[in-house]
C-alpha cells in the first residue's frame, strides 16, 4: 500500500491526562508532526514529557482530546512497525543479558512476523542492513553485554529502525552514554533524519543540542509553552524557558 507522505505522522488535538484523581499531568496539548520533520521535545522534570510519549505509543489513553498516527485515529491505528521507540537503555540494561547484537535487533521484528516465526534469508537480510546501518557490522554477533554503553545504544537503534519506521522517537536516549558514542549516536541520527526522511522525536535535556538538529522545538510544562523552529526559540530561549520551568534558566553552553 502506497503511503501518503502528506497527512502529518502525528497529530495531537487538545490531550489532557491525569493520573486518578490528581492534577493534570498534560492540559490541552495540541500540535501536529509533519512526516519528515524532527521534533526537539523540552521540558524540566515532571512536565509530562514522557506521559506524552507513552500516550503517542499508545500506552495511555489520554481523558480528553484525540491522538492521530498517519491520519488514523489512535483506537484504530494497527500498523505499529511504522512507529520506533529508543528509551533511556543505557541506565537500565542487564548487562548480563545473553544475547547478540544480532539477536536483540531481530526482535524488532516480532511485530510484523509474530514471536515464534522463523527468519528468513529476507529478515536477516534486514536485520544486518539495521545493524551496518548504525555501524556495528563487525560486533553482529558479539554479546550485547561486552559492548560500551554507545555500542549498546545503537544496538538498540538497530532494533527500532529493522521494521523500517516511518517515525522514530528517542527519549533521552543518551543518558549514560559516553562523549564519543553521542557524536556518532547524533550523526546516525542526522542521516536518518535528512537522507532517509524518518520523522523523530527528540526528548532532551540539552539545549544546545534541541536547537542545533531538529526542526522544529516544542517546550512543554502540562502545557506546550512554546512550538515554532529552532531560530525563533534560540532568540527568544531564555523568557520561554523562565514560563515553562517556572523560575530564571541559566543556560550553559557546551559541545559534543
Amino acid at each position: 500500500m502506497k503511503k501518503d507522505r502528506s497527512v502529518p505522522a502525528i497529530e495531537l488535538n487538545h490531550v489532557s491526562f491525569q493520573y486518578d484523581s490528581k492534577a493534570k499531568v498534560l492540559d490541552d496539548i495540541h500540535f501536529t508532526l509533519g512526516q519528515g520533520e524532527f521534533l526537539g521535545l523540552l521540558g524540566p522534570n515532571g512536565s509530562g514529557k514522557s506521559t506524552l510519549i507513552k500516550i503517542i505509543l499508545g500506552i495511555l489513553q489520554p481523558q480528553k482530546g484525540e491522538v492521530r498516527l498517519f491520519g488514523e485515529p489512535m483506537e484504530k491505528f494497527k500498523d505499529w512497525s511504522r512507529v520506533g521507540y529508543v528509551s533511556q537503555k543505557a541506565n537500565s540494561f542487564n548487562s548480563g543479558f545473553p544475547a547478540t547484537v544480532f539477536e536483540v535487533v531481530s526482535t524488532g521484528l516480532f511485530g510484523k512476523l509474530g514471536l515464534f516465526r522463523w527468519l528468513g534469508k529476507k529478515e536477516k537480510a534486514r536485520i544486518h542492513r539495521a545493524i551496518d546501518m548504525v555501524g556495528l557490522s563487525e560486533f553482529s554477533y558479539q554479546n550485547i553485554g561486552k559492548l560500551s554503553g554507545g555500542q549498546q545504544q545503537r544496538t538498540f537503534i538497530a532494533r527500532a529502525l529493522v521494521s523500517q519506521p516511518d517515525l522514530l522517537i528517542l527519549d533521552e536516549p543518551t543518558v549514560g552514554v559516553d562523549s564519543e558514542s553521542v557524536d556518532r549516536f547524533f550523526e546516525l541520527i542526522e542521516h536518518l533524519h535528512h537522507h532517509v526522511g524518518i520523522s523523530m522525536i527528540l526528548v532532551s535535556h540539552d539545549i544546545s543540542v534541541i536547537t542545533s538538529k531538529v526542526s522544529q522545538v516544542a517546550c512543554l510544562n502540562k502545557r506546550i509553552h512554546f512550538h515554532g523552529n529552532p531560530q525563533d526559540f534560540s532568540q527568544n530561549q531564555e523568557a520561554i524557558l523562565a514560563t515553562a520551568y517556572g523560575h530564571d534558566v541559566r543556560l550553559i553552553e557546551h559541545s559534543h
